[in-house]
């Protein structure tokens, strides 16, 4: 069964606020490089942690873009955004990726903030969906929920 916009941007929404993992992917150099991390959707960002001397939070750090993956092959959800690189973040959004991480990353003293905000989301099931994949562009969502 083929979804329309609006039923693709409804599953977007809620896999943005139930799954707790995702794939980013970086690059830096021509070297392109892939991890998984856990994640809080804030509403309008995803956020997450890792180590600030990792291979991922460099790379952000030179060039602020990444993409990130969500779901199976045959049900995914991929976005393209901009990250910021925050020293600091409210304490309710902080305790929500502790929740969703299992570890608090305020405790681990090189663990710095990931801030993605997405620009383009593109999400299929099948062949059938494949052409009509966008569900976001410029940052705005194709259809209301």
């Amino acid at each position: 069964m083929t979804r329309d916009a609006r039923r693709r941007v409804r599953d977007a929404h809620a896999r943005l606020e139930g799954d707790a993992d995702l794939w980013i992917s970086t690059a830096h150099g021509g070297q392109p490089w892939l991890v998984p991390l856990s994640f809080h959707w804030t509403g309008t960002a995803l956020l997450m942690a890792t180590l600030r001397r990792s291979r991922t939070y460099r790379n952000l750090a030179a060039g602020g873009r990444a993409r990130i993956a969500l779901g199976q092959t045959r049900d995914v959800l991929m976005i393209d955004g901009r990250v910021d690189l925050p020293e600091q973040v409210p304490t309710h959004e902080a305790d929500a990726v502790t929740a969703v991480a299992g570890y608090d990353p305020r405790t681990q003293p090189d663990t710095g903030y990931l801030r993605f905000v997405p620009r383009r989301a593109q999400s299929w099931r099948n062949v059938a969906e494949f052409d009509d994949r966008i569900i976001m562009a410029n940052g705005r969502w194709v259809a209301d929920l």
